[in-house]
């Protein structure tokens, strides 16, 4: 994968196959479909968790849309180095060790930037991570 990759937080993979928010489907779509996407196996077991638990109408098209994923982002595997790595950042930076799995596998992909609504936008990890929620309006 060429250029600057961001990974992408499983709030924005399930905001881009929700039907409740438009604006925020647009937002988390062109994400996924920028050539530069990453997301981890974690990513696609929350997502289809989140929708048989939350959004039920969205579990029928599940593997569909993991089918889609696939086609549309690079999707990393989970490593124990990774959920070590993962243990190291839970007690640095108090996020849950859930989260944190999110956090080491984008520092595992050398990405720059986690795109995620669920943590602190604007927040470095580790001196080259930043934290971006897309649905904050710059000013």
């Amino acid at each position: 994968m060429s250029g600057k990759a961001i990974f992408l937080d499983t709030n924005i993979i399930i905001y881009a196959y929700s039907v409740d928010n438009a604006e925020k489907r647009r937002i988390a779509r062109s994400m996924i479909e920028s050539e530069h996407a990453i997301i981890s196996a974690q990513v696609l077991n929350e997502y289809c968790n989140t929708t048989r638990r939350k959004y039920p109408l969205m579990f029928d098209r599940v593997e569909e849309t993991l089918r889609e994923l696939s086609e549309l982002v690079e999707i990393r595997d989970l490593t124990q180095s990774i959920s070590q790595h993962a243990v190291r950042l839970t007690r640095r930076y108090g996020y849950s060790f859930y989260d944190c799995l999110i956090v080491a596998s984008a520092l595992a992909a050398e990405c720059t930037v986690l795109v995620s609504e669920d943590m602190q936008d604007g927040m470095v990890i580790d001196e080259r991570l930043r934290i971006a929620n897309p649905f904050i309006p710059s000013s």
